[in-house]
């Protein structure tokens, strides 16, 4: 019997849930209606890509790009402050947990940019734009003692001249939606109770 208890106590401690943040001085409020709609901060919010720009004839290097003759001396960048509104809009919670989904009404936009590599490349980047996939949405579930998100899936579709240019320069790259957390990189999101009661 003895042997068995080091095994059962971890059995136990991997059932209890952990909490990653500590529990707010009191649980969040969600807002009347169960919707909120938020301006988002373009000083806080941006788009952008770093691409490496290659000649690659031969068929074993692409679609991706992979041979050594990289052109320009580097990468190529470019960055597009957001501005726009986000809507989210919660579930009834059921023991201390909101379900929520996000969405983008009006879509996000950011201005006309430039992609620019150290030598000799500038692209202009126009009509950017952050938009939910048709009848898709963003979603996760909001612990409102904490206000930690677990189960969090963020997708969305970027556009702009730059993408478009891309895709006819490579035709075996299939365009989808890119998701947070995945391949494409991380997401975190927390709630915290505003000043407003909001």
């Amino acid at each position: 019997m003895r042997s068995l208890r080091p095994s059962l106590l971890a059995a136990a401690c991997l059932a209890a849930p952990v909490l990653a943040r500590d529990p707010l001085p009191q649980p969040l409020r969600l807002p009347p209606g169960l919707r909120q709609a938020l301006e988002i901060n373009p000083r806080a919010s941006y788009m952008g890509d770093v691409v490496r720009i290659a000649d690659c004839p031969e068929a074993k290097f692409n679609p991706f790009g992979t041979c050594g003759n990289e052109l320009f001396g580097g990468p190529a960048m470019y960055i597009a402050p957001l501005s726009g509104r986000v809507e989210i809009r919660f579930d009834p919670p059921q023991r201390g947990i909101a379900h929520f989904q996000i969405e983008h009404p009006g879509n996000l936009r950011g201005p006309d940019t430039r992609m620019v590599a150290p030598q000799l490349y500038r692209l202009p980047v126009r009509e950017t734009f952050v938009f939910d996939g048709l009848g898709k949405y963003s979603e996760g579930d909001l612990d409102l003692a904490t206000g930690e998100v677990t189960n969090l899936r963020y997708e969305v579709n970027f556009f702009n001249s730059f993408y478009i240019g891309f895709g006819q320069l490579n035709p075996k790259l299939r365009a989808s939606a890119f998701r947070f957390p995945g391949i494409y990189g991380s997401a975190d999101l927390a709630f915290t109770q505003r000043a407003d009661g909001l």
